[in-house]
């Protein structure tokens, strides 16, 4: 899909070197056609600004977002809170 996404975790992206390696990396990949969506801890915290982002990579991807059917708001929640337990408590590796 020529499309990443990346995570700027408040760990990993408090000090200015890893912006500019951060900078660097997406000029890399830019230069090869993939396009780079980054996303925050603020916007993950969001319930708004997670389904904007959401819908982005869906554009992106060329489908729709199927917002229909039965239990699609629990799945919604079920993932939100997957990925806000890993912002918390990220797994060990």
């Amino acid at each position: 899909a020529r499309l990443a996404v990346e995570y700027d975790s408040d760990a990993f992206h408090s000090q200015s070197t890893h912006f500019v390696s951060d900078s660097i990396k997406r000029g890399d990949l830019a230069a090869v056609g993939i396009e780079v969506i980054t996303i925050t801890k603020a916007q993950i915290m969001n319930a708004e600004e997670t389904e904007k982002i959401a819908r982005l990579i869906a554009k992106r991807l060329g489908k729709r977002l199927s917002c229909w059917g039965s239990g699609f708001a629990k799945k919604r929640a079920t993932l939100r809170q997957t990925v806000f337990d890993s912002i918390i408590k990220p797994p060990l590796a």
